[in-house]
């Protein structure tokens, strides 16, 4: 019998390989029952962007040119489709798998692909009504309709239909029942990183906090509400009454079917509905009303929210990367170290009124104390070791809304931006770093190291405290990774330059 390398090479010489390259490395996943229009899928979006199909039905044809379906040989065909995918994967292609992929234990081999090589992953369920699938499937084998390599008819459909389990991971239902053509275009738009104009009609949930730092009431939203409802957004309100509420609030949306949740509030909010729209087809849109206001500030957004209504409803959607500290997302930066015990302390005597004020005196007040610690640090294939005393992994530019401790990070870079403060500490140490920031020479300042990388792994020999967009979330060690594309934005249509990698 050949070997895996050998069926890959024989499957690898039938597959035409596009000229070009997505920004990001991309696994997308096709999953779905027989006749649900999986190729038919697969094929479109590769008309549109440049990816390589591998079709599970036409390596097994290409592999057994008399399939028997046995045992064996769908282990063939899957390790097959696996090896050829990881090959693609490390050599910078998008891959399109075709397959039906209806078990967890299935899609989960290729999860796992797809972290291991740093590739976006995108699931895509196809779907379609049994009876139109049932003339999809008798018209293959009249030979009315192509069959796509496939032998499978109603009888496997059904038989399929009571196997199949549920996708435990966000994914896009796409209904083939119909035309195709607008999710396709939505896809390769999503996939290209181009901007997506807004629908002329929109559904948007305002999540409102009202203990943000500037605080607010109702009636102070009443011209921005009626500001979006006459341009046509089909608007619904909702409150948080404790913390990570707006979590939850924001997973409604997207089960609801919700185009754009605004996350009314400041970064605490915003990073809160970040961690209930990763990975969805849901969009985030800020009202600044915090203290920080960090990403509005970081788009060029005004800080008056019925202003910055007004420059939205002009705006595009984009697509943007993600950080991922442990579990949990963030959309600016997180901290480890000497900034993180600020945040904790801070968090722990409760909001700052007078920010920024607030937060520079109690930095003052830990800087005095605060000692570099024996820290690991592994940065893709690199390691650094020795006295710790900050680390800022930066997502986008801005740190705080104020200075720029990663200043060459973009969006949608398929990065993490990374800095590094190394030292004995004491305040000395400290303040001269922060002097250096705002004057913006801290790259050339003793003890800065500053790193681009997809995956950051920290320990110490004493836990350091870890905060994600300005949010204790608990202490090394900790594994931060980017996860790319992962969440859709409305942003206005100019936004600072250098924000965005592509345009």
């Amino acid at each position: 019998m050949p070997t895996r390398e050998a069926n890959v090479r024989k499957v690898r010489q039938e597959l035409p390989l596009p000229t070009g390259r997505l920004p990001q490395p991309t696994l997308i996943l096709i999953c779905g029952l027989p006749g649900t229009g999986k190729s038919y899928l697969a094929g479109q979006l590769a008309e549109q962007l440049p990816l390589v199909v591998v079709a599970s039905d036409q390596v097994r044809r290409l592999l057994f040119p008399q399939p028997t379906y046995s045992g064996e040989e769908h282990g063939v065909v899957h390790t097959t489709c696996q090896a050829l995918v990881d090959q693609l994967l490390r050599e910078g292609y998008s891959v399109v798998l075709d397959a039906t992929n209806l078990q967890h234990r299935h899609r989960e081999r290729y999860y796992a692909l797809a972290e291991e090589r740093g590739a976006r992953l995108l699931i895509l369920q196809t779907t379609a009504a049994p009876e139109t699938v049932r003339q999809r499937l008798q018209g293959r084998r009249t030979g009315t309709l192509p069959t796509h390599a496939s032998d499978a008819g109603w009888e496997v459909y059904q038989d399929y239909a009571e196997k199949i389990e549920p996708i435990r991971r966000p994914h896009r239902v796409v209904d083939t029942s119909g035309e195709i053509a607008p999710a396709v275009k939505e896809i390769a738009h999503l996939l290209a990183g181009s901007p997506v104009p807004l629908p002329p009609r929109l559904r948007a949930r305002l999540i409102c906090n009202p203990a943000a730092g500037q605080g607010y009431r109702l009636a102070d939203l009443d011209e921005t509400i009626g500001y979006l409802v006459r341009q046509g957004w089909e608007l619904s309100f909702v409150e948080t009454h404790r913390p990570h509420q707006a979590i939850e609030l924001a997973q409604n949306a997207v089960r609801e079917g919700v185009d754009l949740v605004l996350a009314v509030g400041g970064d605490g909010t915003v990073n809160e509905v970040v961690n209930g729209l990763a990975c969805t087809s849901t969009a985030l849109a800020v009202l600044p009303m915090g203290s920080g206001n960090g990403w509005a500030r970081e788009q060029g957004l005004p800080l008056e929210p019925a202003e910055a209504a007004r420059i939205l409803s002009r705006g595009q959607i984009r697509s943007v990367d993600l950080g991922l500290a442990g579990s949990r997302y963030f959309l600016l930066m997180a901290g480890i170290g000497f900034d993180a015990a600020v945040v904790r302390a801070l968090s722990d005597e409760g909001r700052q009124p007078l920010w920024p004020f607030g937060t520079i005196l109690k930095g003052i007040t830990v800087a005095v104390n605060y000692l570099g610690e024996e820290t690991v640090i592994t940065l893709d294939d690199r390691q650094v070791s020795g006295q710790t005393l900050l680390v800022v992994i930066g997502n986008t530019r801005l740190y705080g809304g104020l200075v720029q401790i990663t200043p060459h990070a973009s969006i949608d870079d398929g990065l993490l931006d990374v800095c590094i403060l190394q030292g004995k500490g004491g305040f000395q140490q400290l303040s001269q770093f922060a002097l250096a920031t705002i004057l913006q020479v801290q790259e050339h300042t003793g003890g800065v190291d500053y790193y681009r990388t997809r995956e950051v792994a920290i320990s110490s020999q004493t836990p350091l405290n870890v905060h994600a967009d300005g949010e204790p979330i608990g202490t090394t060690p900790m594994t931060f990774r980017v996860v790319p594309r992962a969440l859709r934005v409305l942003v206005p249509r100019e936004v600072p330059p250098d924000l965005f990698s592509q345009t």
